[in-house]
């Protein structure tokens, strides 16, 4: 003889202990505070894209200021290789003008590979093979486009995407805990 075993279930549409509204209000607050975890994320990126723009124009800048330096150490070593010659100057001098000249080739070299460290992490941020840039101009000056420092305040913490996100997780648990 074989059995037959028989699993009956009943279904009721009702909420009876409450807890259906709250756990979708959960999920909702969840979703929310996903959603402007990616803004903050942008917003990050955004960030870090700006900061290595700039660090590539600083490093560009002092590999410019080392390349003049070295520049105007070499025509001294000249002129004191002159003055030398004439007897107007010492071996001393000359070591001297010749450290100065080695010293701004040396902090050249090291200009040059920090540009080329700021300019690779640019170009990864920017999912780029490699940046060049523009060389510096003078940089206009920056509008204020509010009336206060307090009107920016608020502007700035009523759009900000680490805060945003901040408030939106502080309401999922609020909503997981009722």
């Amino acid at each position: 003889l074989s059995m037959v075993e028989l699993d009956a279930k009943l279904y009721l549409p009702l909420e009876l202990s409450g807890q259906r509204p709250a756990r979708i209000a959960e999920s909702d607050r969840l979703i929310g505070w996903r959603g402007l975890a990616r803004d903050e994320s942008l917003a990050r990126l955004a960030g870090e894209v700006t900061t290595a723009w700039g660090m590539t124009l600083v490093s560009k800048a002092r590999v410019a200021q080392a390349r003049m330096a070295a520049e105007d150490a070499q025509r001294e070593l000249e002129w004191v290789t002159a003055r030398q010659a004439l007897g107007a100057a010492t071996i001393a001098d000359r070591s001297f003008a010749e450290a100065e000249v080695a010293r701004w080739f040396q902090v050249g070299a090291e200009a040059d590979v920090g540009l080329g460290q700021v300019q690779t992490r640019l170009a990864q941020l920017v999912a780029l093979p490699a940046v060049e840039l523009p060389d510096p101009g003078p940089a206009p000056l920056p509008v204020f486009r509010f009336s206060s420092e307090e009107s920016l305040l608020a502007r700035v913490l009523e759009i900000a995407p680490g805060l945003r996100s901040l408030g939106a997780e502080a309401l999922f648990w609020r909503a997981s805990a009722g």
